[in-house]
């Protein structure tokens, strides 16, 4: 059984019926969500600067 405390200081549980894995068949880089590396996001962000370009920040609700 895991415990975790949430900001509204709600305890949450999360545990498994039978104590077995949860990730029998499937492993961590098949179940994770893709993160951005930070190069990847500060080389871009440099050469727009650099280039003097307008930059627009949106956002997309229920993406990552």
């Amino acid at each position: 059984m895991f415990l975790k405390e949430k900001r509204g200081s709600n305890i949450m549980a999360r545990g498994c019926a039978n104590g077995g894995s949860q990730r029998e068949f499937t492993t961590k880089s098949e179940t994770s969500s893709p993160t951005v590396s930070l190069e990847a996001m500060v080389t871009p962000c440099a050469i727009n600067v650099r280039g003097g370009r307008y930059v627009v920040i949106t956002n997309i609700p229920g993406e990552f």
